[in-house]
């Protein structure tokens, strides 16, 4: 991080600028060490479901990572933190379409952090296993 310039955004003027230098014990306190479970690299098609007022909406997505709890993905739609949605993909290593709810936890533009719902133990598993195969992401 420089001085004066964090995420692109100037500093107030009336406000002073810091300088911030990380230590080699500071680098490991990102929101990534923070995390419940490793994440791993998964590039797959998702089928997305918004419902609001009624109405369901179907989008199609992309995932960039996946862990045990959730998935990162690229999804083209303005969603709400906590907001639930209906997901549908295959994963290598599983004979059926992956069906569930998750919800949206973090959000940069249109990449979304997903935390899944209520997961059978079968989809549990399933998930687990499909991790254990996969490189982890960065």
């Amino acid at each position: 991080m420089h001085g004066g310039d964090w995420n692109g955004c100037s500093p107030r003027p009336d406000m002073p600028t810091a300088t911030m230098t990380m230590t080699g014990s500071d680098k490991g306190t990102s929101r990534k060490s923070r995390r419940l479970t490793q994440r791993h690299w998964l590039d797959v098609r998702l089928k997305v479901t918004l419902v609001r007022a009624g109405d369901g909406t179907l989008l199609n997505g992309r995932s960039n990572d996946i862990s045990e709890n959730g998935l990162g993905a690229a999804i083209p739609a303005d969603l709400e933190m906590g907001e639930v949605i209906h997901l549908e993909f295959f994963i290598p290593l599983h004979k059926h379409v992956m069906k569930l709810r998750a919800a949206v936890k973090r959000r940069d533009g249109y990449h979304y952090g997903l935390e899944f719902l209520t997961l059978s133990a079968a989809q549990r598993a399933a998930i687990h296993k499909l991790c254990q195969s996969l490189p982890l992401s960065d």
